[in-house]
């Protein structure tokens, strides 16, 4: 692995309140001074947060390459998984920027996965009316989901309901650093290209299809190309002025964690992918314009994508009831965010006797699919 900056991409991808200055490739860490220097008026202060795990080598590499921008980096680890987008997370960021009396015109970056990517963009959001922000993901869902649509706080039982008011105004996507594989994180990073290109339109569905394979069979350049072209896609869309396209960010994202609530076993990736599904099938019974084409051509993209169906038991009243409860939780409707047909999703009221038939329905489809990959 090389610390030298070999071929970088760069790209401005749209972001609420501004834009987020990416640049992608191997060795790419190595630019990270010079553009995070970019976004401040005067290199001095840094505080390098990154999750308790992280490579030692890749932690010293970020440290170094902040000293060398002329930045003075105060180093501190932030708790691996949820555990850091909670209040006491937070608080503990906001005292060691206290402590080190860094103020908005000194910098942050953030070093690990999406959850510690969050609570970095949460703190910096707020802390002295905002400071910029740089990302180093460790990993490809990190890399995606975090930048444009960072996970929220969880408070008293409400996944998420502290909204993250901040963004990275710098991604640093180090291909020597990030694993293409079929590791769970970049599953569902494939995952959320699907559910983004749903969202995009046509164009951006056709350009992720041509990729598919070559991205089930890790090919890191079409990986990476792709990785762009999904933060654009999810940029345009969370950038809308109008707020039903903002909504459609949240495509299977409601249905999935009611999923991953009552099927522990299920991984994340699989839950979001198996959320896209069933909300394709949910669209037929709530509207007789939506396209039933639509929901083909999706399941075909995620079977390319090495996103394979997968059987499982639950009981469709229980998911019901999961379903209103994850969505009440922050909205005072039930509805949820549907593919009427490719580049229009949009939040959908799904009446009961809809919601119970195509639920009944597809839940024995699952416990089917689920004996038959056991006799095989």
């Amino acid at each position: 692995m090389s610390d030298t900056p070999d071929v970088v991409t760069r790209r401005s991808i749209p972001v609420p309140g501004g834009t987020c200055m990416t640049r992608m490739g191997r060795g790419a860490i190595g630019v990270l001074g010079a553009a995070l220097s970019g976004s401040v008026n005067t290199a001095r202060r840094a505080l390098l947060a990154y999750e308790e795990g992280t490579d030692e080598e890749l932690v010293e590499l970020v440290r170094r390459e902040l000293t060398n921008a002329g930045f003075v980096p105060r180093l501190c680890a932030v708790p691996e998984g949820p555990a850091a987008r909670t209040l006491a997370g937070v608080k503990a960021l906001f005292d060691e920027l206290a402590a080190g009396g860094l103020t908005s015109d000194d910098a942050f970056v953030a070093v690990g996965g999406v959850d510690t990517l969050s609570a970095c963009a949460f703190a910096t959001g707020l802390w002295c009316g905002g400071m910029s922000c740089g990302y180093v993901p460790c990993d490809l869902n990190a890399a995606l989901e975090a930048s444009v649509r960072p996970r929220g706080i969880d408070h008293a039982g409400v996944c998420g309901g502290i909204s993250c008011p901040g963004h990275p105004r710098v991604l640093v996507i180090d291909l020597d650093r990030i694993a293409v594989d079929d590791a769970p994180d970049a599953l569902l990073a494939r995952a959320r290209m699907a559910a983004y290109a749903m969202g995009d339109g046509e164009r951006a569905l056709a350009q992720l299809a041509e990729r598919a394979q070559d991205i089930a069979a890790l090919d890191v350049d079409a990986t990476g190309a792709q990785l762009l072209d999904s933060l654009r896609s999810s940029g345009r869309l969370a950038c809308s002025n109008a707020v039903a396209v903002r909504q459609s960010v949240r495509y299977g994202v409601d249905i999935a964690r009611a999923l991953g609530n009552l099927v522990p076993g299920l991984a994340e990736w699989q839950c979001l992918a198996e959320a896209l599904r069933l909300s394709s099938r949910l669209v037929l019974g709530v509207s007789d314009k939506a396209d039933a084409e639509a929901a083909f051509a999706q399941d075909a993209l995620l079977d390319r994508l090495g996103l394979p169906e997968c059987g499982f038991e639950v009981d469709a009243e229980a998911l019901a009831e999961e379903l209103r409860r994850v969505c009440f939780a922050t909205s005072n409707r039930f509805m949820l965010a549907l593919p009427l047909e490719v580049g229009k999703v949009r939040l959908s009221v799904v009446p009961d006797e809809v919601l119970s038939q195509h639920l009944g329905a597809w839940c024995e489809a699952k416990r089917r699919l689920l004996a038959r990959q056991r006799q095989a």
